[in-house]
Order: C-alpha cells, then sequence, then structure tokens
C-alpha cells in the first residue's frame, strides 16, 4: 500500500506541539532554529528534532536547513508556494543573486526567469533542503560579491547585485543574461543613471571584465548613447570580442570601433532593443 504523501497529512497537534506553534504565532516569526526552540523551553535537543520535524511532515514548518525552518503562516493553510527568499536570507556561503533574476528584481527587464540564478564560488554545493525550490547555483571561478549589498525582498533580506554588476556580469557572460539583445535592453536603461567609476572597479575583480567593458561600450555605440568618460578610457584595444553568441548569430559583421567589437547581430539588436 502506497504511503500518504507527507504534504497532505492533517494538521493536528499534540500538546507540546500546539505550544510551540502558539509560541512562534505570537512572536510573529518566519524563521526559527532548532536552538531557538531548545533554549526557550528548554527542552533536550531530541525532543525539539522530535517535535520540528513532526511540524515539518504536518506543514507547519519548513525545513531550510540544518536547524533552520520557516514558519508557515495560517492564513495559507501550511502549504505555501516554494519561495526562495527564505531559504537565501539565511544561507551563509558567499553568494549573491545575479544576472537577469538581479535584473529583473531592479526593474532593469520585465522578464523573471523560473530560477533565481545565485552566482557562488566553485565547490560550494545546494542544500538538500533546496530540492523543491527554485534556485540555481551558478558557479564562478572568478566569484567576487564586490558590487552587491544586501537588499530587501518582500520580508527578507538578501545579497543582491548591483544594476553596475548585473551589467558586467551579463557582458562577461552573456547566455546568463539573456543574450546580447537583453543585454542591450538593460544597458539602454541603465545608462542615464549608472555609476560607470564603480562599473570599471569591478571589472577589475573579474578575468573577463576589460571584454565585458568593451561589450558594453560597442552596445552603447551601436544604440548611439553617449560612451562615458570613464568606459571610453580603459576599454578599447585587445583582440577582436563577438558582440552576440556564436552559436546564435555566426561571427561574421561589422566592426564597432574604437571597441575592436565584431557586430555579428545586426539590425535585430536596436529592432528588439526597445521591447
Amino acid at each position: 500500500m502506497a504511503k500518504p504523501d507527507p504534504t497532505y497529512l492533517p494538521r493536528s497537534l499534540s500538546k507540546r506541539e500546539a505550544e510551540l506553534i502558539g509560541w512562534l504565532e505570537a512572536e510573529r516569526r518566519r524563521v526559527i532554529s532548532s536552538r531557538e526552540v531548545a533554549d526557550y523551553f528548554q527542552w533536550s535537543s531530541p525532543t525539539v528534532w522530535s517535535l520540528m520535524s513532526g511540524l515539518a511532515r504536518k506543514g507547519w514548518l519548513k525545513r531550510m536547513e540544518q536547524g533552520r525552518y520557516e514558519v508557515l503562516l495560517a492564513e495559507s493553510a501550511g502549504f505555501g508556494p516554494p519561495d526562495p527568499w527564505p531559504a537565501l536570507a539565511q544561507w551563509s556561503p558567499p553568494y549573491y543573486v545575479g544576472f537577469r533574476s538581479a535584473a529583473y528584481e531592479l526593474g532593469l527587464t520585465p522578464d523573471r526567469p523560473s530560477r533565481i540564478q545565485v552566482p557562488v564560488p566553485i565547490g560550494v554545493t545546494r542544500p538538500i533542503a533546496w530540492e523543491k525550490l527554485p534556485i540555481q547555483l551558478i558557479h564562478l571561478r572568478d566569484f567576487s560579491a564586490d558590487g552587491a549589498a544586501l537588499t530587501k525582498v518582500g520580508d527578507w533580506t538578501i545579497r543582491m547585485a548591483s544594476r553596475e554588476k548585473v551589467l558586467l556580469d551579463g557582458a562577461a557572460i552573456l547566455p546568463r543574461i539573456g543574450g546580447a539583445i537583453e543585454l542591450a535592453r538593460i544597458v539602454a536603461r541603465v545608462q542615464p543613471t549608472a555609476d560607470w567609476r564603480s562599473l570599471v572597479k569591478l571589472a577589475e575583480s573579474i578575468s573577463r571584465g576589460r571584454v565585458a567593458l568593451r561589450r558594453v561600450g560597442a552596445i552603447l555605440t551601436r544604440l548611439g548613447m553617449e560612451t562615458p568618460p570613464e568606459l571610453a578610457a580603459v576599454a578599447r584595444g585587445g583582440s577582436r570580442v563577438l558582440l552576440g553568441q556564436t552559436s546564435m548569430y555566426g561571427t561574421t559583421g561589422p566592426v564597432i570601433k574604437p571597441w575592436n567589437v565584431v557586430d555579428n547581430v545586426g539590425e535585430k539588436l536596436l529592432g528588439d532593443v526597445g521591447r
């Protein structure tokens, strides 16, 4: 006989479970740790582990990582949607939300990826508790959290790339930002108010930083937008760089000067950038 899905087990409570849930609701806690419960109630570690595991099976709590749980509000009947923000807010490894996910949260694109893009250093692993969460770890050899800052998303504080870091990362790794056309849309939105000095400084922290700056400069030229002097001073020269991905646009096209970037995208760049 098949076992019942634990997601739909009755939300009944034992006396001790009810005591814990009553405290959580009175304190309006959104996240709780096993250690905090043990300290408050003076219960043994095995008792706390058993209680919190049982409450997670019944849908009152959702395990985020070892020893930490999200409190599911009564209004949602304990069945919340897979929300990645509580898990990221409590995660300790170095990370930041970046690329198209950060672009969406910062209002630079109307398109939200189906999973939150989270750059991390090589070797950082995804917690088992995140199995059903829409979070995609992107391992970067030259990972740097420079240009990312703590940011409020709803009720949660997570580490988010700045607009300048979104621009730089996207220009360095085109597929992660959605390609050259999506990058051009973001460039057009960022250009009037970007901190270009900060962008140039950030480029020093990644191996393809100079390539990224040249690609951004080429897009500005292609769109007929003013090139900031900070960018013009450092991003020229070097071997030729393709504006778009080879797999999509090939390798031929006119060279955008003075950036020495090959415009293999063509008129489609201008035609789609305003959409």
